[in-house]
């Protein structure tokens, strides 16, 4: 076998067929008496060369597979799938608004540090001064990028050390960011983008708007009788979205929604107001009872159910409901278990056994905090 790259693609020996091959000329040159044995000169040198060439091929198969979306990876897979309007989105900070309190005038710089029990660290964005003894608000970012979806009273600890600051607490949800799009959900991202580009308004829209930086979900409505479409999304700055929309869009074609921007074209020289609907997250709240059977239940076993019904329902996109029965798929992934009651719901302490059903405009979050285990 030899590298050889024609129509049928990309062909490259392994080290170990470089060898062999190597050891064969060796001896066509210089006989069959030859010393190619390890350690030898001859040995040696063969060894050698079919190490480098190796690499060089290892080099050649990696640059021949980036050329291929499911083939590739970071930098190489970016650059494919920006072929067709689609970007990796990045890292995203979780924000939260702390209430902080002071029993003296004082002045709380930026950057000052406040975190939760388990260690996760707050900075405040911009200077908070105390005329005197009180309670006021200040916007903080968390330092590290990624989805930290807090409740209320979760951000407790004083971590900078400021005169006349006794509390700390955040009276609402944080704000959660995400995580930078791995390379699968790249992939996935272009399979539905090409799967569907150009077939109608909706379809394009929907992958330019995937596409658009800070947008984790959407959802496209049509209404022919009027000409109209609904878009609604969770995520993205109006700009980009707006863009998306109207470049996306045929002519004539109106848009509906309750938040809106004006867009300005230099080919026609007009605004347009674009519209759409933002959307939300719903929190779905898991409860159960359940009996462990010896032997059978792994001693982690509650966090496995907790992390096993998380990834059942982790590609739920908006306006698809959470079935319940698919709960049960999830829970018995996870050895020894036997189920006694199980619910479901959008607040905490849920009582439902029925699917949920999610509006357009949302999409359901299943997150494994919110899944509650007891265990007999």
């Amino acid at each position: 076998m030899t590298t050889l790259f024609d129509s049928n693609g990309l062909t490259v020996d392994l080290a170990d067929d470089i060898k062999t091959n190597l050891e064969g000329q060796a001896q066509e040159a210089f006989g069959d008496d030859i010393n190619i044995a390890p350690g030898s000169f001859f040995g040696h040198t063969i060894e050698h060369f079919a190490r480098i060439l190796g690499y060089t091929n290892q080099a050649l198969q990696a640059l021949w597979s980036s050329l291929c979306v499911q083939n590739s990876s970071g930098v190489p897979l970016d650059c494919l799938v920006s072929l067709v309007g689609l970007y990796r989105q990045s890292d995203a900070y979780t924000t939260a608004v702390l209430t902080l309190t002071s029993n003296k005038a004082t002045t709380v710089t930026t950057g000052s540090l406040y975190s939760t029990s388990s260690g996760l660290i707050f900075s405040t964005d911009e200077d908070l001064v105390f005329a005197g003894a009180g309670s006021d608000t200040v916007s903080a970012t968390c330092t590290i990028p990624g989805d930290f979806s807090l409740p209320a009273g979760s951000i407790t600890q004083k971590v900078s050390t400021v005169y006349g600051i006794t509390g700390v607490d955040n009276l609402v949800a944080t704000t959660p960011g995400r995580y930078r799009e791995t390379d699968p959900e790249v992939k996935n991202k272009h399979i539905i983008a090409t799967a569907t580009s150009g077939q109608s308004d909706i379809n394009t829209m929907y992958e330019a708007l995937l596409g658009v930086d800070g947008v984790s979900g959407v959802y496209v409505d049509e209404n022919d009788d009027i000409g109209q479409i609904a878009v609604y999304l969770i995520g993205g700055d109006d700009v980009d979205i707006a863009t998306a929309i109207n470049n996306n869009r045929t002519a004539g074609v109106k848009t509906y929604g309750s938040s809106s921007y004006s867009v300005y074209s230099e080919e026609t020289n007009i605004s347009k107001t674009i519209y759409w609907t933002d959307g939300s997250e719903v929190d779905i709240y898991i409860a159960m009872n359940i009996s462990a059977i010896s032997g059978l239940f792994p001693n982690d076993g509650e966090d496995q159910i907790k992390n096993s019904i998380e990834s059942e329902f982790s590609d739920l996109k908006m306006y698809q409901s959470v079935v319940y029965s698919r709960l049960y798929k999830a829970i018995y992934q996870v050895q020894g278990v036997i189920i006694n009651s199980l619910y479901i719901g959008t607040t905490a302490s849920p009582s439902g056994t029925t699917d949920i059903n999610i509006l357009k405009s949302q999409r359901a979050s299943v997150s494994a905090d919110n899944v509650t285990i007891s265990v007999l």
